[in-house]
C-alpha cells in the first residue's frame, strides 16, 4: 500500500495519518508504527468484503493477530481507523502526475490518454472499497472525509489544471473553460467508469468503448497538433484483456421492459382500492423519510410508522425497505420533457453553447431535486443488483437514446472519430454529470457550480457539434 507518510507531499496538514503519538500520548517508535500500519491494512482489506456499518474492532485484530486492547492504543473505533486510512492514501501518486506532466502530442497524445487512464483506473481499482467509503461519507456531508478527499486529488487537479490553461492560453481550448473545473469532469467520469454496471441490452456498450471515450475527452483538454477526426480511439489490442477483467457482477442482462403495474399483493391477493391506498403511503414515506436518512438507516418499522400502518401490513405488500425504495423510484425519470427538448432542438451557431449549459443545469437541478431517491438507488444498483439497475436504465434510457442519434448523426458527417461509440459516448457524458450533481460539496475555492457544469457542457458541444466548435 502505498502511505502518505512514506511521500514527501501530505494529504492534509495534521492529519490523522500524520499522528507520532498512540491514544496514550505515548511516542510511536518502530514497533508502535508496524503494529498500527498492520491494523490500517487488515481494514483495508476487510473493506473489501465487509460494509463499513458491519465492520467491528474484533474482525479487524483477529486478521492482524493482535488484541482489542491493543487496537484502541491507537484508534477509538472502527470509524477512526477508516479515518486515519483515508488520510493516508492518496490519488495522485508519483507515476501519474509524471504521465500528466509529460508532453501529449501528434499522434502519440492518444497513447498518452490511454497511459494516463490506465494507471488511473488501476490505482483506483487498488484501492476502490477505501475510496469508495471515503466518497460515500464525503458525498453524505461528512466535512472530514470531504477534506481528505481533496487533499488526495488536488495534486492531480492541479497538475491535469496547469496542462489545459497553458493549451488555453495557446488558444487550443475555449477561453471560457475553467481549467480546474474541467480536469474535475475529466477525473469523474474515468472514476465512474469501473464502478457502473454494464447492461447487456443490445446497446453495444463495453469498458473498452467506454475507456475510448475518456481517452477521446482527456486529448480534447490535453493533446497537442492531434486530429480527433482520424484517429481510433480505442486500443484494440486491449479488448481482449479488457474484456476479461471485468467482474461478472457488473455485466447484467437488464434491458427488460419495466414491469407491469402491481395489481395483488405478496400473497397474491386481489388488490382493491384500499389496498392500492395503502401500498402508495408506503411508497410515499419511505420518500419522506429518505429526505433526512440514508438507505442504510431506514427500518420497515420507521417506514409502518410513517405510513400509519403495522409492520404485518408493510410486509404485505414489501419483502424488505430496499423493494419499497424500488417502488418509490418508479415513475421518476432523468428524462424530463425539459431535457428532450434541448437536445432535441435545432442549435445554431449562436446558440449551441448555451443550449449545452442549460441541458447541464438542468439534469443536475432535476437529480438534485430527486436526491433523496436516486442516491440510495444508484448505490444498490452499483453494487450490482439488476432490479436497481433496471430501474436506472429506464429513467435515463429515452435521454441516452435522443443523445446517441445526435452524436452519429455528427459522426457521420466528420467531426468526431469514426470508431467513436455513440451509446458509449453517450453514457459516460451522463455519467459524468451525474456524478458531478452527487458532489455539491465537493468545491476548492477556484471551483463551483456554474464552472464544472460550464466544463460539463463544453464536452456535451463537442459531442454534439463536432471538433473544434
Amino acid at each position: 500500500m502505498e502511505r502518505i507518510l512514506n511521500r514527501p507531499e501530505r494529504v492534509v496538514a495534521g492529519d490523522v495519518g500524520s499522528r507520532r503519538r498512540n491514544q496514550l500520548g505515548q511516542a510511536m517508535g518502530a514497533k508502535g508504527a508496524r503494529t498500527r500500519a498492520r491494523l490500517l491494512e487488515a481494514t483495508e482489506t476487510l473493506l473489501n468484503t465487509t460494509p463499513l456499518r458491519e465492520l467491528r474492532v474484533a474482525q479487524i485484530v483477529r486478521l492482524t493477530g493482535a488484541s482489542a486492547a491493543t487496537f484502541y492504543v491507537y484508534f477509538n473505533d472502527v470509524q477512526e481507523a477508516v479515518l486515519a486510512l483515508v488520510g493516508e492514501l492518496s490519488q495522485s501518486p508519483p507515476a501519474i502526475l509524471a504521465r500528466v506532466a509529460e508532453p501529449w502530442r501528434g499522434e502519440g497524445a492518444l497513447d498518452r490518454a490511454h497511459e494516463f487512464i490506465d494507471a488511473y483506473m488501476e490505482h483506483w481499482q487498488k484501492h476502490s472499497a477505501v475510496f469508495r467509503v471515503r466518497n460515500l461519507a464525503s458525498d453524505e456531508g461528512d466535512e472530514r472525509f470531504t477534506q481528505l478527499r481533496l487533499g488526495a486529488i488536488s495534486p492531480l487537479l492541479d497538475a491535469i489544471a496547469h496542462q489545459i490553461a497553458a493549451r488555453r492560453a495557446a488558444g487550443g481550448l475555449p477561453a471560457d473553460l475553467h481549467p480546474a473545473s474541467s480536469a474535475g469532469a475529466l477525473l469523474a467520469l474515468i472514476e465512474r467508469m469501473p464502478i457502473v454496471p454494464l447492461v447487456s441490452n443490445g446497446s453495444g456498450v463495453t469498458r473498452a468503448r467506454l475507456m475510448g471515450v475518456a481517452a477521446f475527452f482527456a486529448v480534447l483538454l490535453l493533446g497537442e497538433g492531434w486530429d480527433v477526426t482520424l484517429q481510433p480511439m480505442e486500443r484494440r489490442a486491449r479488448r481482449g484483456r479488457d474484456k476479461a477483467a471485468l467482474p461478472p457482477s457488473l455485466t447484467t442482462s437488464t434491458g427488460t421492459p419495466r414491469a407491469a403495474p402491481v395489481v395483488v399483493n405478496l400473497h397474491g391477493q386481489a388488490m382493491g382500492a384500499k389496498g392500492v391506498r395503502t401500498r402508495q403511503r408506503i411508497v410515499e414515506a419511505t420518500r419522506a423519510l429518505l429526505q433526512s436518512r440514508s438507505l442504510l438507516e431506514l427500518s420497515v418499522a420507521e417506514i409502518a410508522k410513517a405510513a400509519k400502518i403495522s409492520t404485518s401490513t408493510f410486509y404485505l405488500y414489501f419483502q424488505d425497505v430496499p423493494e419499497a425504495l424500488l417502488a418509490a423510484v418508479e415513475g421518476v425519470s432523468h428524462s424530463t420533457p425539459e431535457l428532450l427538448a434541448l437536445l432535441e432542438g435545432d442549435s445554431n451557431e449562436e446558440d449551441r453553447d448555451a443550449r449545452a449549459y442549460a441541458f447541464v443545469c438542468g439534469y443536475i437541478e432535476h437529480w438534485r431535486a430527486n436526491r433523496a431517491v436516486f442516491r440510495p438507488r444508484d448505490l444498490v444498483a452499483d453494487e450490482g443488483d439488476e432490479r436497481f439497475i433496471s430501474a436506472r436504465s429506464a429513467a435515463i434510457a429515452p435521454l441516452l437514446d435522443v443523445l446517441s442519434r445526435h452524436i452519429a448523426e455528427r459522426q457521420a458527417l466528420g467531426g468526431l472519430p469514426a470508431d467513436l461509440h455513440p451509446p458509449s459516448a453517450a453514457g459516460a457524458l451522463l455519467a459524468m454529470i451525474d456524478r458531478l450533481a452527487v458532489t455539491p460539496n465537493l468545491v476548492r475555492h477556484d471551483v463551483g457550480l456554474e464552472t464544472v457544469s460550464r466544463a460539463a457542457a463544453y464536452f456535451l458541444s463537442v459531442l454534439m457539434h463536432g471538433y473544434p466548435l
